[in-house]
C-alpha cells in the first residue's frame, strides 16, 4: 500500500514587484499552514519523503507543515515542481523509490488539483465532489494505492481517504 498526500502551498502574498517564484506566503497563509500541518499531524499523516516546488511559498508553506509533523521525513526541494503540469508532477512521483511507502508532493495548482483529480477512483462521493470542485491555497488530499511501486500511478486508481482545505479547519 502507498499513500500520497498532494498538498498545494497556502496563500501567497500579492507582491506584485516580486517575481512570481519568490512570492512569500501572505499572514492568512502562514497561519494556514500551521493549521493544516497540524491537522495532518492530529491524522496520524507520517511520509517517508517530502517532494516540495523551490518557490519561496512552498517552501514557507513546508517549514510549517514540518514543524507539526511527529516525523522528520526526507526531503528534495525542486525547481522541475514549480508550476509543473500534471503529467510532469506524475512523472516525478512514479521515480520514487518503491521503498518509499508515503509521499506529501508540495506544488502548485493547476497541476496538484489536476493530479488529485486524475488518481482518484473510488473515495467518499462528498470528499470527491468537494474535490473535484475546487483546491483552494493549503488544501491537501490524501490517497491511498494499492499498487507495487510508484511507476504503478494512473488514472482512477486511487482511493481518496481525504480532503481537506483550511477554511475547514479551526
Amino acid at each position: 500500500m502507498r499513500q500520497l498526500y498532494l498538498v498545494r502551498h497556502a496563500k501567497a502574498a500579492a507582491d506584485r514587484g516580486v517575481d512570481d517564484h519568490d512570492r512569500p506566503l501572505a499572514a492568512s497563509g502562514r497561519a494556514a499552514a500551521t493549521r493544516v500541518g497540524a491537522q495532518l499531524a492530529q491524522l496520524g499523516v507520517r511520509p517517508s519523503l517530502i517532494l516540495c516546488s523551490s518557490s519561496r511559498r512552498t517552501v514557507e508553506t513546508l517549514e510549517r507543515l514540518r514543524a507539526e509533523l511527529a516525523v522528520e521525513p526526507a526531503v528534495s526541494i525542486e525547481r522541475e515542481l514549480y508550476l509543473a503540469s500534471a503529467a510532469a508532477l506524475l512523472a516525478r512521483v512514479a521515480r520514487v523509490d518503491a521503498r518509499e511507502p508515503a509521499v506529501l508532493l508540495l506544488g502548485h495548482n493547476p497541476g496538484i488539483a489536476d493530479v488529485a483529480r486524475a488518481l482518484v477512483g473510488t473515495g467518499e462521493r462528498s470528499a470527491i465532489a468537494r474535490l473535484a470542485a475546487q483546491f483552494p491555497p493549503g488544501a491537501c488530499a490524501a490517497l491511498r494505492f494499492e499498487v507495487a511501486s510508484w511507476r504503478g500511478l494512473s488514472p482512477g486508481v486511487g482511493t481518496l481517504t481525504g480532503f481537506a482545505a483550511p477554511q475547514d479547519l479551526s
